[in-house]
């Protein structure tokens, strides 16, 4: 994810900040914010350990492009993605719940990773 336009969020950055590493499950959610939606879950790396978030879930927009969101019901993320080949990128959008839009966004780019089995 690139640096947040037109200035970043200081320590806040964690809050809006998505995991580097995510996994993509067919699988739905059954409460809050994921009732009914495609779960979305970090993958633990040793270099960042995911944020903590009520809810993460994802959506298919059209046949090339997803929607990603991670929400505690106060402070989201959202990633609006068209896939490019082996390759998604497109945008970040924070969230809050202050009521005043916060108009910044973050270039972001994703990779296919290999999936690791537990």
């Amino acid at each position: 994810m690139g640096r947040w336009w037109p200035w970043g969020f200081g320590k806040e950055d964690t809050y809006v900040t998505p995991p580097n590493r995510i996994q993509l499950l067919a699988e739905r959610g059954i409460r809050s914010f994921e009732k009914d939606e495609l779960l979305l879950r970090a993958i633990p790396d040793r270099e960042h350990a995911p944020g903590a978030r009520e809810s993460s879930y994802w959506s298919i927009k059209s046949p090339n492009q997803l929607v990603l969101n991670w929400t505690d019901g106060f402070v989201s993320v959202t990633l609006d993605l068209t896939r490019n080949g082996d390759e998604l990128s497109g945008w970040a959008h924070p969230h809050f719940d202050s009521g005043r839009p916060l108009p910044r966004i973050a270039q972001v780019k994703a990779h296919r990773i290999a999936c690791v089995s537990q």
